[in-house]
């Protein structure tokens, strides 16, 4: 009896891989990305169409600036809102000396 070029390692692996790369093509062509794509057929029709604006996201201001005190001290009065336009030179907020500025002596701008 002659023997088989291969030995039953090789054919028992031949057996289990051809299988499985089978179903893999099989797969590929049925649900995955070589799938026949569906299509739908609708027949032209001639309707108004009403304006509308749907969105979703982040809106960015344009600019930023950091703004803050020069000078410890707590906030007394706040004059302008969030969101609110001003000009240069308006005065946005009171403060009122810190218990800091009291002990070391320190004079609070004008």
């Amino acid at each position: 009896m002659k023997k088989l070029p291969f030995q039953k390692r090789t054919l028992a692996l031949i057996a289990v891989l051809f299988p499985l790369l089978a179903l893999f093509v099989y797969v590929a062509l049925r649900s995955g990305p070589l799938a026949p794509v569906s299509v739908v057929l609708a027949t032209v029709e001639n309707k108004s169409i009403s304006p509308a604006l749907f969105g979703i996201g982040t809106i960015e201001a344009r600019y930023t600036y950091k703004i803050g005190p020069t000078f410890a001290g707590r906030v007394k009065r706040l004059d302008v809102h969030v969101g609110e336009r001003v000009k240069a030179g308006k005065c946005l907020a009171k403060w009122t000396r810190s218990i800091l500025m009291n002990v070391s002596g320190l004079k609070m701008p004008r």
